[in-house]
């Protein structure tokens, strides 16, 4: 697969520059690209890079769906995304099904963030949803009821000794509106609604990608917020000693920037994307194009924003015309499993795990 190979090289090119911060080396939730190249589903059974990509957000994707019948919140739809992410770095894809880690990672998650559902209703919810039929019935006498039940049993014992019983997930959501209450936007108040609303949906999406094994919660919401600034046109205010909003909320610009392009490579493989725009990326240095969330931009009498802010840096990172993705609907959409794929549940014996 030539995009797999693609990918697998910019992740390996890259290693070098991603590199973690002390106070994250000791995360053993968080991954170097190059470790993220050897994962059991890759190493051991020699599953491409682009193959695991789509059985995790395929996975991740079912938890969305099934949390959404069950009306669980967003946190715990969370919670169980990043459970199965880290599942799969212990674990392979082809020793367990996403669909199976993604049934067990949102019943372990709906315990953990107390929102607990009956294992019945929680049951029915995943043999609907992997049917691709709601009404279907699906009860303690049916044969499909038992089967999901003796299977979300074992891969759990699975799973807890994969996360080695650590439970604890800090999620970017409560640090986005905490970072919000630091920076300030120049449009004001009726703008920072729309800046949460778009960050909040960037967030959403991440769940689909390894961001949660790459960077801590607190780049991933200012990742969240710098491609929200972007996608609405608009800028943080800088601190009254001058300092860049980034610096305000203590976050380093290059991660910040590395983070955005993970998901700009989602956004531009996402089967629902527009078919006439790509979703631009961001150079990752401090000298070229960095600052467009900064409120040092003016626009000439051309209709174009100043080449260059107060310290010198450029400020085109993005053209103004630029076709942004909608992020107001979530790119999960990737439930459709592709015949020969390397596990096919439609394959499996009725019964098996």
């Amino acid at each position: 697969m030539p995009a797999a190979n693609t990918t697998r090289q910019n992740l390996a090119s890259s290693h070098d520059d991603h590199t973690m911060d002390d106070s994250d080396r000791n995360d053993q939730w968080l991954f170097t690209d190059e470790e993220l190249l050897r994962t059991p589903s890759i190493v051991k059974n020699g599953i491409t890079f682009q193959q695991e990509r789509e059985g995790r957000s395929k996975g991740c994707n079912f938890i969305l769906q099934v949390g959404i019948k069950l009306k669980l919140p967003q946190l715990t739809l969370a919670t169980a995304s990043v459970f199965l992410h880290r599942f799969f770095m212990r674990e392979s894809l082809k020793d367990f099904h996403y669909y199976n880690v993604a049934a067990t990672a949102l019943y372990l998650a709906t315990k953990v963030e107390e929102n607990c559902r009956k294992l019945s209703d929680l049951i029915q919810a995943v043999a609907r949803t992997a049917q691709k039929n709601d009404q279907i019935i699906i009860d303690e006498q049916s044969k499909e009821y038992w089967k999901w039940h003796d299977t979300i049993m074992f891969t759990e014992e699975y799973m807890l000794a994969a996360l080695c019983y650590d439970f604890n997930v800090e999620k970017p959501y409560k640090l986005l509106q905490d970072y919000l209450h630091h920076i300030k936007v120049e449009s004001g108040v009726a703008k920072e609604k729309d800046i949460m609303k778009v960050a909040w949906a960037f967030i959403n999406d991440s769940h689909l990608t390894v961001l949660c094994l790459m960077f801590p919660a607190s780049t991933i919401a200012g990742a969240a917020l710098y491609m929200s600034a972007k996608f609405n046109d608009t800028v943080f205010k800088d601190g009254k000693d001058g300092k860049p909003w980034w610096e305000i909320i203590g976050l380093n610009l290059m991660h910040i920037k590395k983070a955005c392009n993970q998901m700009a490579d989602l956004y531009e493989n996402n089967p629902l994307r527009n078919a006439d725009g790509k979703y631009p990326t961001t150079p990752e240095t401090e000298d070229t194009n960095s600052n467009r969330t900064r409120p040092s931009a003016r626009l000439t009498d051309e209709g174009h924003e100043s080449t260059t802010n107060s310290n010198g840096t450029s400020m085109q990172d993005v053209p103004m015309d630029s076709k942004l993705p909608d992020t107001s609907q979530s790119a999960a959409t990737l439930d459709d499993r592709e015949e020969g794929e390397f596990v096919d549940d439609d394959d499996r014996e009725e019964g098996e795990l």
